[in-house]
């Protein structure tokens, strides 16, 4: 029997849009106690997967916090030099010695003389004093 391909999307159906396909660590550890909650109690989870897992949760944590650190102390080599940048509230550019470097959750400011402070990725030039 010969059966010929069909479409899944029919005549009024719009085209799926493409998702965020990354799995944070809040996602991770929901899927791992939803796996947990509804697994077969005749058949729970091997200790070898469970264990494989958390590892797996441990490294994306461990993973985010060197990004974190690694900004941060990007950043601080900064410190004493001079730079240029925009000042992210009138869009001007400013210049001077950086002063303070200082974590702001998403983003690293620095601050650029007693002016203002600027995000490092705001920064368009570092040269040495």
């Amino acid at each position: 029997m010969n059966v010929g391909a069909t479409s899944a999307a029919g005549a009024g159906a719009t085209p799926a849009t493409p998702r965020n396909r990354t799995l944070g660590k809040d996602q991770f550890l929901q899927l791992l106690v939803l796996q947990l909650q509804n697994q077969d109690p005749l058949q729970p989870m091997q200790d070898e997967q469970f264990l494989s897992q958390l590892a797996q949760f441990a490294s994306l944590e461990q993973m985010n916090n060197i990004g974190g650190t690694t900004a941060f102390s990007a950043g601080v080599q900064l410190l004493g030099k001079q730079v240029t940048g925009t000042d992210p509230g009138t869009g001007a550019t400013v210049s001077g010695a950086v002063t303070r470097v200082r974590n702001a959750g998403d983003q690293i400011l620095v601050r650029i003389g007693d002016q203002v402070e600027v995000p490092v990725d705001q920064l368009t030039q570092v040269t040495q004093p």
